[in-house]
């Protein structure tokens, strides 16, 4: 044989050989990683669900690949090189119905998405059924022939009140036509119609379909809507709700939507949704965001017409809690961890340790997780000297059904204590004839104690009742000779009007009693309470009394208070009575016998830079909207009815009966009038940002701008 053929044909099988491999590597990597493929691929065919046969001309589009393939005269398509995961697949072909289905796709394998589609038969309808409603006047439908020959048809049994732009014609094979149905209301009285219109087809087949007409005609009212039973997709700060306009009122929709809030019965000047207008009758849905964790929002449909709005029922909806851990009633032997020193704080993470600091209560603690009491009856800490860090985490469901005086989270915190970060929610105390009830604490007795960023939110059935001294976060404070107690930054609010603080005397959402003696020092300062407080004589927004006027210092400043004051004598927005009052804000309705004040009842010194909206009801000549008796109103308004009753300089009131030096009555631009009165007092408002007060002063509507305290934001 001859060699050089040989090496021919030996060089030949090289090359093919070096071919085959360079387009083998050249497969796509995504397709092929170290010989194992990465991707998977869907096949099948389409059939008749009526006799079997192959479909051609079938669209087969997939999802989220977005490609899309057309069957032959095989019936069959095939996507590949698709990544592992979820496709929906969907079939369309003229005279059949669109099927979708969802297959999974796993690497390496084939899924077969074979699939039988359902004719529409020969002649059909794109809706059997028009809903007017009560304002639609035109609307269309679409005749479909779905057979291979051409159809006539023609329309009958048409009502007086409706009108179609054709009523017989001839359709070509596979194809559509488009009517339109114009309804007069005119023609008919008051009232609902629904009529059945008879469609006849001829061609490959013949037979008559019914489409059904439904309207109505109504007297011009505010619509009708309705909310769904429940709340979907519910999480920590969000949930989805629907709900369906069911009556235009005849007048054309302007807007839609929902409202929510965490009082009963929202409205469109709460936080709501808005779809825009609509002059047909549908179904809706709002996505409800940015909500406080393990919170009841309140929550109403609402449409709007000419003639007004209207509302659905209200429907309750609680956003999800943070995990807690749920105490078993007893006392741990151990806490989760740390030395109990300022470095090494020991760790509290149940029930059950937070108890166990009645044992060390010299000690220091943090807080490393969120604690449910579950309502049990917690026995409250007797007395606490150390320091306890909330870290931001929450204690919930706490309940004392106790007969001592002195309830709440502590009996007593004496000292040096600090507490301070830590959140309270959900509160039951009901201690009708028992003294020092308060949230956190029944008393506070001290050297230098700072309760500091404390938050206590009062949700469903919550509950603060007590006889004497009842406050939102203390009962009582005692500042002794040369001593200091500081409540910085604590808040107060319930999530409804019905979640109340209660007591005889004392009374105030913040602090119940504060006692002095002298040389002793006491504040409360950054604080706000959003909630309602009933009492009797000495009741306030924020403090219910003050006693001891040896004290060198008792100050509440830069605080606010809006819901509900009701009580005997010396009643106020800020406080009953009180030593000063500086920088606070009030918005309030509020009700008392004698010594009434929008900001206080009785003030031992003055007041100064503070503002109060809302109203006043007291039968006593001692009611002002900034303090009913003694001391002094300094740079300072109120837009309630009542005047000023004590003493004044530099302030305004929008009622007539104000009184004092360069004191404006009827005062329409506070803005200015406060600006013009000292420079000084710039350290307490900010006039570069006012904000309108709009209200009825005397039973007129009156809009008063106003310049917003230094520390509001």
């Amino acid at each position: 044989m001859n060699m050089k053929y040989i090496n021919i044909k030996s060089i030949l099988a090289f090359l093919i050989t070096l071919v085959t491999l360079t387009f083998v590597s050249c497969a796509k990597d995504s397709d092929i990683e170290g010989n194992v493929s990465v991707t998977g691929s869907i096949s099948g065919v389409v059939k008749d669900n009526t006799d079997g046969h192959l479909l051609a001309n079938v669209n087969v589009s997939i999802t989220p690949d977005n490609q899309s393939k057309i069957t032959g005269d095989d019936g069959a398509f095939s996507f590949k090189s698709l990544k592992s995961g979820s496709y929906t697949l969907t079939f369309s072909k003229t005279g059949y119905e669109d099927i979708s289905r969802t297959v999974e796709v796993k690497t390496g394998q084939t899924v077969d998405a074979s699939t039988m589609m359902k004719s529409k038969g020969a002649f059909s309808l794109s809706s059997n059924t028009l809903n007017f409603g009560d304002l639609n006047s035109t609307m269309t439908f679409i005749i479909s022939n779905n057979s291979d020959t051409q159809t006539t048809f023609s329309i009958g049994n048409v009502p007086a009140w409706a009108s179609f732009s054709t009523t017989s014609g001839t359709i070509k094979a596979e194809g559509t036509t488009t009517v339109s149905v114009v309804v007069n209301r005119d023609a008919v009285e008051y009232g609902d119609y629904t009529h059945n219109v008879v469609i006849s087809y001829k061609g490959k087949s013949e037979g008559d379909v019914v489409l059904t007409l439904s309207m109505s005609k109504v007297k011009q009212t505010t619509p009708k809507v309705s909310i769904a039973a429940t709340a979907t997709d519910v999480t920590q700060n969000s949930f989805n709700i629907g709900g369906s306009l069911i009556g235009t009122g005849g007048s054309a929709i302007t807007a839609y939507g929902h409202c929510w809030s965490l009082s009963h019965n929202p409205t469109v000047n709460d936080t709501k949704s808005d779809n825009g207008g609509t002059q047909a009758i549908c179904e809706f849905s709002s996505a409800v965001t940015n909500l406080a964790v393990g919170t009841t929002y309140y929550v109403r449909a609402y449409a709007t017409n000419a003639l007004g709005t209207s509302y659905s029922d209200e429907v309750a909806v609680t956003t999800q809690d943070v995990a807690s851990n749920k105490w078993d009633g007893n006392i741990a032997s151990a806490f989760e961890g740390g030395s109990g020193t300022a470095a090494d704080p020991y760790q509290i993470t149940t029930g059950g340790q937070l108890l166990l600091i009645k044992d060390y209560y010299d000690k220091n603690f943090v807080l490393a997780a969120n604690i449910d009491l579950d309502n049990k009856n917690w026995l409250p800490i007797p007395d606490f000297t150390g320091t306890l860090d909330g870290a931001g985490y929450t204690i919930r469901n706490l309940q004392v059904s106790r007969t001592d005086d002195g309830q709440g989270l502590f009996a007593n915190i004496s000292g040096n204590a600090v507490v301070k970060n830590l959140n309270i929610k959900g509160v039951y105390i009901k201690a009708g004839s028992n003294d020092y009830i308060g949230a956190l604490a029944g008393v506070i007795n001290g050297k230098s104690i700072l309760i500091e960023n404390i938050n206590v939110i009062l949700t469903e059935n919550s509950l603060i009742l007590g006889n004497d001294a009842v406050g939102g976060i203390v009962g009582e404070t005692w500042s002794g000779y040369g001593k200091l107690v500081s409540l910085t930054n604590c808040h107060v609010e319930s999530v409804s009007t019905d979640y109340t603080i209660k007591g005889n005397s004392a009374v105030g959402g913040i602090l119940g009693h504060a006692r002095n003696s002298d040389l002793a020092t006491q504040k409360i300062e950054k604080s706000t309470a959003k909630v309602s407080v009933y009492g009797g004589d000495y009741t306030g927004g924020i403090l219910g009394n003050m006693s001891g006027y040896g004290a060198i210092s008792f100050q509440i400043s830069s605080c606010g208070f809006d819901g509900k004051v009701s009580g005997g004598n010396c009643v106020g927005g800020i406080a009953g009575h009180c030593l000063q009052i500086v920088a606070c804000k009030v918005d309030a309705e509020i009700s008392g016998k004698d010594l009434v004040g929008g900001i206080c009842g009785d003030i031992y010194k003055d007041l100064v830079a503070c503002y109060s909206t809302g109203s006043l009801t007291c039968s006593s000549s001692k009611v002002s909207g900034m303090a009913g008796n003694h001391g002094k109103s300094v740079l300072s308004y109120t837009t309630m009815s009542q005047g000023l009753s004590s003493d004044c300089k530099d302030c305004a009131t929008t009622a007539s009966n104000g009184s004092g030096s360069n004191t404006a009555t009827n005062c329409t631009n506070i803005t200015e009038h406060l600006k013009s009165c000292y420079s000084e007092y710039a350290t307490y408002w900010d006039f570069n940002n006012t904000w309108t007060w709009s209200g009825k002063v005397n039973g007129k509507t009156t809009n008063v701008s106003c310049p917003r305290l230094a520390w509001e934001k």
